[in-house]
Formats: C-alpha cells, sequence, structure tokens
C-alpha cells in the first residue's frame, strides 16, 4: 500500500509539481520511511496551503519529534494548543515529545491538560478540511513515550496517559 500511495504522489507530481495535496502525501510517506530530508522538503511545499496554520505547525511538530529534535517538538505542540484549543492531539503528541526529552514535569502538565479537556467538545473536523488527515495519522511515534516515565508513584500516571495516547492513535489493542 504505501508503495502505491508513493506511485500515486509521483504521478500527481507529473502533473502538477506544486500540488500541495501530493506533497503532503509524500511528507507522510517520507516520515514513515524515515526519510527526514525528504520530508522537510514536502513539508516546506505545503505550508501556506492547507488553510489551518495549526495544522501546518502540528506537522513540523512530528518532524521535529521524528529527527529526535524532543524539547523542541513540545514547544512546538503547546504553540499549537494556543493556535488552537481544541487540538488535543497536541497536547498529547507535547507530552510524549517532553517525556522523549526527559521533561519529566512537562510531560505529565501537558497530559493533565489533554486529560482536562471536554471529551463532547468537537475537535478539527478533519472530514470537512480541504486535505483528509485521520487524527491516528498525527499522533504515529508518540506511543511509548509516556511510559519511560512510569516509575514509582508516577506509574499508574504514566500507564493512564500511554492509554491515553494510545485511544487517540485508535490503538486500542496494544
Amino acid at each position: 500500500l504505501p508503495e502505491a500511495a508513493l506511485d500515486a504522489a509521483k504521478e500527481a507530481f507529473k502533473l502538477r509539481p506544486a500540488d500541495p495535496g501530493a506533497h503532503l502525501q509524500a511528507f507522510f510517506l517520507s516520515l514513515d520511511r524515515a526519510l527526514l530530508t525528504e520530508a522537510q522538503r514536502h513539508l516546506a511545499a505545503v505550508q501556506g496551503h492547507l488553510g489551518d496554520a495549526a495544522l501546518e505547525k502540528m506537522l513540523g511538530g512530528v518532524l521535529q519529534s521524528a529527527s529526535g529534535r524532543h524539547a523542541e517538538a513540545a514547544a512546538t505542540f503547546e504553540a499549537v494548543a494556543r493556535i488552537d484549543p481544541r487540538r488535543v492531539d497536541a497536547l498529547l503528541r507535547g507530552g510524549a515529545a517532553a517525556a522523549q526529552a526527559g521533561d519529566r514535569d512537562r510531560a505529565f502538565r501537558l497530559l493533565f491538560e489533554a486529560s482536562q479537556a471536554d471529551p463532547t467538545r468537537n475537535g478539527p473536523r478533519a472530514e470537512l478540511t480541504l486535505f483528509f488527515i485521520p487524527a491516528d495519522e498525527l499522533m504515529r511515534g508518540a506511543d511509548g513515550a509516556v511510559i519511560k516515565l512510569a516509575e514509582g508513584v508516577d506509574r499508574a500516571t504514566a500507564l493512564l496517559y500511554e492509554g491515553v495516547i494510545r485511544f487517540h492513535q485508535r490503538d486500542l489493542e496494544k
């Protein structure tokens, strides 16, 4: 399936080299393959073309996190949550990134903020945006980060937050 998606993006580039949809698809495919320089190039091509500043910044945070720049990613995800308070996924990703950076206090603060979000409030409606991005696509790579903080009295809290991240990834089997 990834090969077919890559082929489709290449065909789209032949017809419209600047097509943001094709670049967005290629961005996620590049991330999946850990081709971070290529992902950065595709991200630059979609910046300013998605019609959602918070989403564009979120994608930047995803790339920062994939590049191992976890502290920087945590700050980016926090900024996303300030731009669009509906983005609970940004708080969750920020908490995971902070955990990966070893910043326990920041991780738990962001994850607590995410846990306090109103579950009945609609987040950004991906189905109604110009480019459909499944919510779990933005959460990919966040799993396993918080579990590393599961020590002593914080063990139950870390396990709970790890469960919340996996729920938002739609990964209910782990």
